[in-house]
């Protein structure tokens, strides 16, 4: 039919939209650090930081799944 004719492709902001991204972490350098850190067994002579402290809670948690994420 003549006079019923599209100007043919996609509408302008159709489709899925982007899924927020996370944040990067500042530097490999500073998860490698907190990692060596926590390889090292905890001594009363060198007592762990809070941050430290805190993440080897996570790090020896008794719930094996708990210790998968946190190594992720």
């Amino acid at each position: 039919m003549p006079g019923n004719e599209r100007s043919g492709g996609k509408r302008a902001g159709a489709g899925r939209k982007p899924l927020p991204r996370a944040d990067r972490v500042v530097g490999m350098q500073v998860a490698a650090e907190l990692i060596a850190k926590l390889n090292v067994k905890k001594s009363s002579k060198r007592p762990d930081s809070v941050e430290v402290a805190g993440w080897r809670d996570l790090w020896e948690a008794q719930d094996l799944r708990i210790r998968l994420d946190t190594r992720k």
